[in-house]
Formats: C-alpha cells, structure tokens, sequence
C-alpha cells in the first residue's frame, strides 16, 4: 500500500507529495524549486512572480481595497424583511465595508452603527460616494 505525504519542500514554503511505501523502502527527495517559481506535475519549472502576490478582480478584494469607504450596498434575498426604504426581498444599506471574504461582506450601517453578515450570493452592487479604488491603482479616483 502506497501512502502520501504532504508536507513543506527543501523552501520551506512549497508543498510536494511524497510516496512512502513502507519500512525498509528509500523515500524520494522532493525536487529544489526555486521560491517564487511553480512546478508542474510533469517537473517542469514555470517563472512566478518573484514573491509578488497580485490581487485578482474579484468583488471580494474590490470590497477589501475599499474599507472604510461609504457606499451603498444592494443585496437581494430570496426572502428579507420589508422595511419602508426596501423594495421586495432586497436590502439596500448606506455604510462602510469593514471587512469582505470570499463569501461575506462585514457591512457596518452609517444612520445605525448595526454590522451586518451578509453572504456575498446575495450581493447586487456597490455604489460609493467619493469614488473607490480599483485593484493594483494607487489611489482613489477623484470625481
């Protein structure tokens, strides 16, 4: 019976899969990559960014470069409560991002100081009132 083990390469901070077969069997030496750089199933080396970790265009990361911004939020449930300034099963909430992962958005109301958990399957759209910043711009754009 082959078993495997995954733990950290000859870096430190890569992760290869080792057989190990049993008493008496030489283990294999997982191969030298250099930091940086990712290795294919077949070994071959293909360049990294060097260390730098890029941000992707996802919502959730748009929301994290924006914390602290004061937007609008819309979300659409499939069932919500109904108050006077909602319309149907969607939430509207005029407030700040305090924190956003890949499935939540931490939304803290400006008029109540409630924080709301909200699942990010629910999320519409963002409207921010003094301009937001974009993934990798260094600053926020002026209106």
């Amino acid at each position: 019976m082959t078993y495997y083990y995954w733990g950290p390469g000859a870096s430190g901070n890569q992760y290869y899969q080792q057989p190990f077969i049993g008493q008496g069997q030489m283990q294999q030496t997982p191969p030298s990559v250099q930091s940086g750089n990712w290795m294919t199933p077949s070994g071959t080396v293909l360049p990294g960014t060097g260390g730098r970790q890029t941000e992707e265009s996802y919502i959730e990361n748009i929301l994290r470069e924006n914390i602290g911004v004061t937007g609008t939020f819309s979300f659409t449930f499939p069932s919500a409560e109904n108050p006077s300034e909602n319309k149907g099963n969607t939430l509207r909430i005029r407030g700040v991002v305090m924190q956003a992962g890949r499935d939540h958005a931490v939304i803290r109301e400006a008029n109540t100081n409630h924080v709301y958990l909200l699942p990010m399957i629910y999320f519409d759209y963002a409207r921010f009132e003094e301009g937001f910043r974009y993934i990798n711009t260094p600053t926020r754009p002026q209106r």
